[in-house]
């Protein structure tokens, strides 16, 4: 049976306050003052102990007074120096605006105009500059400094630009006709063009394996020509300079999405839609074996995202009856529920840390960027309607330690 798609999507970071800190502190000191009674030389020391813990608290509380209330809520090991990237549009228009936000909703910055709202933009693994598409006379894919500067062109045909893991190479999608596209690479300034992929159905989604050294991609996805869905049509994987060319599902499908490494490099998740049915999360080995449905549930599950450690996997389901996020051990047990609104959310994705989860929320009519703690509490909205007013959201947090 074909299940019905629900409405549309959005995302989450919040944390522990002073004032939750203080009630700890004050527990910790009325247990002191219940054992004082029974072990008073214990207590000397218990107390000295609490009294240095509640100085250093103090002291970091006074360093961190110059920064903004929206900080000082960052949860409890997260990166305060992370940043997103994301590009927004106004309603009914392609066209879009690359902006940069600190994590904690502080140095809203823009950073270039007219950037493709079809997907997101790219950190180079230094965290220094964005790679992104830009639509309209102008398309093509272009590169620039994170504060702005520097904007360069370095492709007039391709999209969907993915830096390699040293920061040395490009690799993109390339249209050569209607209902045909390719992989191609190219160096980091736009120079050594090369086809990695040569075939007459479409090839699309190139994704780096964490070591660099193979190539993950889509052939034949929903193109809506005719043939598409044929026995060729699956997630493949190729060497980085496009030898070996394998195909990894066993079964004919068109419909696949959004494919990720695992972080370890050893397995690949994607969405599928069975003989055009309701999405579910999948996974398999990247040597072709192991496929198996990790969702396994009648409604939509998609968007899925590995967390850092690769233990975890966030995604937006439709079991609720509108898009609601949630997240799952890596073999598909323990899922759990992590947003409870109206809203329909969307584009979960993990902080370098595993701390937090950047999503995307539907609020009156808008698409607004969201970051929660990876359980769900503390979620805090980054744009408003005062700033970037969207149709859409796409975004990509900065590389660790950036």
């Amino acid at each position: 049976m074909t299940v019905t798609s629900p409405p549309r999507p959005p995302h989450p970071s919040d944390p522990v306050t002073r004032e939750d800190v203080e009630e700890l502190i004050e527990e910790a000191r009325q247990r002191a003052r219940r054992r004082r009674q029974k072990y008073a030389a214990a207590t000397v020391v218990v107390a000295l102990v609490a009294l240095g813990i509640v100085t250093i608290l103090d002291r970091a509380t006074q360093t961190q007074a110059g920064s903004t209330a929206l900080a000082a809520r960052t949860p409890v090991g997260a990166a305060t120096t992370s940043k997103i990237a994301f590009i927004t549009a106004p309603r009914g228009d392609g066209l879009g605006k690359l902006y940069v936000v600190n994590a904690d909703g502080s140095g809203l910055r823009l950073v270039t105009q007219n950037a493709s709202t079809n997907s997101a933009p790219q950190w180079s693994p230094d965290g220094q500059k964005l790679a992104f598409t830009r639509s309209g006379s102008n398309w093509g894919i272009y590169v620039v400094n994170a504060d702005g500067s520097g904007l360069q062109k370095l492709d007039s045909d391709g999209w969907g630009p993915a830096w390699s893991p040293d920061g040395q190479r490009i690799a993109f999608v390339r249209g050569n006709g209607p209902g045909d596209s390719n992989i191609y690479v190219m160096n980091a300034d736009g120079s050594g063009l090369q086809s990695l992929t040569r075939h007459p159905r479409p090839d699309a989604g190139p994704a780096w394996s964490p070591d660099g050294h193979r190539i993950a991609f889509r052939r034949d996805l929903t193109c809506g020509n005719p043939g598409c869905g044929g026995p060729e049509a699956g997630i493949y994987v190729m060497n980085a300079d496009g030898s070996g060319q394998q195909k990894l599902t066993r079964k004919p499908a068109h419909d696949l999405i959004r494919h990720a490494w695992s972080p370890d490099g050893q397995q690949i998740i994607y969405q599928w839609a069975p003989k055009g049915e309701n999405w579910e999360i999948y996974v398999i080995n990247a040597d072709g074996s192991g496929q198996r449905n990790l969702s396994r549930n009648p409604s939509h599950d998609t968007h899925a995202s590995w967390s850092p450690d690769g233990r975890e996997i966030v995604f937006r389901t439709s079991r609720h009856g509108r898009w609601e996020l949630y997240v799952m051990n890596a073999d598909g047990s323990g899922q759990r529920r992590l947003t409870r609104t109206a809203a329909n959310e969307s584009r979960p994705t993990w902080s370098p840390d595993g701390q937090q989860i950047a999503f995307t929320r539907e609020v009156g009519g808008n698409f607004e960027l969201y970051v929660m703690n990876a359980d769900g509490s503390g979620q805090r909205r980054l744009t408003r309607n005062s700033s970037p007013v969207a149709r859409w959201v796409a975004f990509a947090w900065s590389p660790a330690g950036n």
